[in-house]
């Protein structure tokens, strides 16, 4: 009797979503839905650390996809600010 192949045996790992990918998620959906405006001040990273429960090493990985991605507008030594839902 052969032993059937592992893969065969193993089911499939569902896709797993990383932390800054569900927090950057999460703030888009907030700009879409118009709960943060353009012009608004955007959360500091150590707020959103603080109510994630999760490292300022994951919310700075997606405070920089958002602005990467254009949502938000980060400046030196200044707040960030929501400038919107990218074209």
């Amino acid at each position: 009797m052969t032993t059937p192949a592992l893969v065969a045996t193993v089911p499939p790992v569902p896709h797993l979503i990383r932390a800054h990918d569900q927090v950057a998620d999460h703030y888009r959906k907030l700009i879409r839905r118009g709960r943060l405006k353009d012009g608004q001040e955007f959360p500091s990273i150590r707020e959103i650390a603080d109510e994630w429960k999760i490292s300022t090493n994951t919310v700075y990985k997606a405070v920089r996809l958002l602005k990467d991605e254009g949502w938000i507008e980060v400046s030196q030594g200044k707040q960030a600010r929501v400038i919107g839902v990218p074209d």
